[in-house]
Parts: C-alpha cells; structure tokens; sequence
C-alpha cells in the first residue's frame, strides 16, 4: 500500500524473457544517471526469469516509465501473502489502500495466473474486487486499470500496472511493416550489442523494414512522451513532486543508415526517422547480394538485423551472415534468426548466443566480433 510518495516500494519490470540482463542494465544506469533520486546501493536489484525485481521510492520508480525501453511495464508491488482459501485472500485484501490507485469513474481489469494454488478462481476473484471498490464507484472493464494477481504454490501477490499501454508503444504514430519487431526487443538488443563499446560508431541495418533498430538507437536515451498508467492514480495526482531529469544523449552513436531492397520499406523508414536530424541518418534501397555500400572510415561498423527469414530469406541461405561480413565488414554483428538456423559466420567471430523468445517464437540473438 501507499504510505507516502517518498516511501520505498518494491516493483517488478516484465521483460521478454532472454533481454533480463539488459532490462538490468538499462535500470542501473538510469538510476546512475539520476542519483540525487535513488540510492547508490543497487543491491536490492534482482534479475529473475523473466524480469527484475527492484525497491526505490515510489515517485521516482514510476517517473522511470519514461525513460525504461527495455521492458515492457512497470508492475508495483502493493501485497503478498500466503492465501490458504478464499477467506483468507478476502481478509488480505481489505490492506490495500484503494483510494490511492482509484476514483470514481476509473474501471478495473484483472491479469490472473494460478500455479500449484489451491486458489483458482479468477470469476470469484473479480467479484470480490468490484466488492472492494464498490464504495469509489469503480467497476470491472476490460481495458481499465491492470491489477495483476500472481498464485503460485499457495502464495499470493498483488501488483498494480503503473505502463498501461505496453512500453513498446513509444508514442509518435510510428508506421509499421508486416511482423516488424517490437521497439522494447530492439531497445534490449542494442544493448546487448553496444555493451562495452566506447568509440565512436555508426549503425548499420541492411535489412531495416520500417526501421525499428533505427530508430530505437537514435532514441534510446530520449524520454517517451506520451502516458501512462500511474499518471491517473491519485495518491500521485494529489501530491507534487520533483521530476526526474536524465541527460539526453546518444553516446557514441555518429549516424544509423538503413538499406532494404523493397521500396515500401524504404518509405517507411524515411517516413519513421524524419522526426530525427537529418545528418543522423541515411536510408536507401539496396540488395545486400547485389549492391555495394560505402561508409565513413574513422570510426567503428556495427550491424545489427532482423532478416525477413521465411520466403524472402528461406533457413537454406547458409551464407547470408559471410555476406553480410564480405559486403560491410562490420567490427561487431548482431542477428535476430530462428532457433533453428544454421550458417556460415565467414571471418567473424561468434561472443554470444542468446535465446530470445520474440512474439511467442523461439529465436536466438548471436553477436560476433571482427577476429
């Protein structure tokens, strides 16, 4: 429950499972980067299958809403307990300080999950909900404010949403192609691929469909504008506060350019990056199997892509990433393929092989290094 906006709470950030220790990273750096708001000590910081556990105090915790790309929401812990029967789990309930994440007119929905529990019961769960908010006037609706039920093994813990609408959506109207990756698994990627890399770069996608790694790199340090879920809760509305500030900066970043051999995709990208400066970016129609490419020489190749396998690019194409290699010689690659997929890496060489689970589908992200 909500004592006050300055008491530490503890919180939970979904991830795509795979992209938890990029989520992790992406945490401690901003929290790094706004010190005068959270603690040095990120012990309390834990990465578990599937997102990251972590306490800070409540107000800054949701602000990082908007400057979090990695996951996907922003859960808020408010009750955990041991729920034996239905009695019990009414008894528990009753802790919560409604008040503080409801008022009149606002509506309920419920995300449900019950493992090993002896508590199943997801109708009844609702109705006892709307019993307690019965006196706001708030009701169950699909699509309201997310309380997310969690049993498992006959333990019990509640968390609000604080995103709303996914992380991924980052605000804009950005335009999308046909199964173009989300924005949240990009942002996790790049991270994954700029680890550690400390000289100027430019980013390379020879594939880019609408250009989402694009984008995402030019943005990744920018704040989302748009809004979210906590922003309606009253206990936030009631009391002001101070505002996080996080530099703006794109690091290293020099330019991205983006090629693809369909003229729509092309489109789309210009149409996605024309909201950045013009010098940071480049977008052309090539063929990767057919056209050459020219880049600056002073500073690092880094490629990421997520080909378009299936018809375009069938499994068999055992030597699209020697290509790749041998058309831009890139210092560092990272690919997003299938689970299944096999190649010849060429000259590269592979640093990481990484699970991803994108959209419901086994993939794995493979980084290579120039030898």
């Amino acid at each position: 429950m909500i004592k006050s906006l300055s008491s530490t709470q503890a919180f939970f950030l979904t991830v795509i499972p795979g992209l938890e220790t990029a989520a992790y990273l992406e945490l401690c750096e901003k929290m790094r980067q706004a010190s005068a708001f959270f603690s040095e000590d990120q012990s309390e910081i834990r990465i578990i299958k599937g997102g990251v556990e972590f306490k800070a105090p409540l107000q800054e915790a949701l602000q990082l809403n908007r400057f979090l790309k990695v996951p996907t929401r922003i859960l808020l812990r408010v009750l955990e307990f041991e729920a034996l029967n239905e009695k019990i789990f009414r008894q528990e309930i009753k802790k919560i300080q409604w008040k503080d994440y409801f008022q009149k007119g606002m509506t309920f929905d419920l995300g449900w999950s019950s493992r090993s529990s002896r508590l199943s019961m997801k109708k009844q769960v609702i109705e006892i909900f709307e019993e307690e908010l019965k006196p706001l006037g708030v009701k169950f609706e699909k699509g309201g404010t997310t309380i997310y039920v969690r049993l498992f093994r006959d333990k019990c813990n509640i968390s609000f949403d604080t995103t709303g609408e996914r992380s991924q959506f980052r605000g804009g109207g950005k335009k999308v192609s046909v199964a173009s990756l989300r924005e949240s698994t990009a942002a996790g990627l790049l991270r994954v691929l700029l680890q550690g890399l400390e000289e100027e770069y430019i980013l390379i996608d020879p594939m880019c469909g609408s250009g989402t790694f694009l984008t995402e790199a030019l943005s990744l340090k920018e704040p989302m504008k748009r809004k979210f879920e906590y922003q309606t809760f009253p206990a936030v509305t009631r009391e002001k506060s101070s505002e996080i500030l996080i530099e703006n900066s794109v690091g290293g970043l020099k330019k991205v350019y983006g090629f693809d051999n369909h003229e729509k995709a092309v489109e789309l990208s210009k149409n996605n990056l024309s909201k950045f400066k013009s010098e940071k970016w480049s977008v052309e129609k090539k063929d990767l199997y057919k056209d050459s490419y020219t880049f600056e020489k002073d500073c690092k190749k880094v490629v990421i892509l997520n080909p378009p396998w299936g018809k375009r690019l069938p499994a068999s194409s055992k030597d699209f990433v020697s290509y790749v290699d041998k058309k831009i010689r890139p210092d560092r690659l990272g690919i997003l393929i299938p689970a299944h997929w096999m190649f010849n890496a060429g000259s590269m060489e592979k640093v990481r092989d990484i699970p991803i689970l994108n959209s419901g589908v086994e993939n794995r992200f493979i980084l290579f290094a120039r030898s």
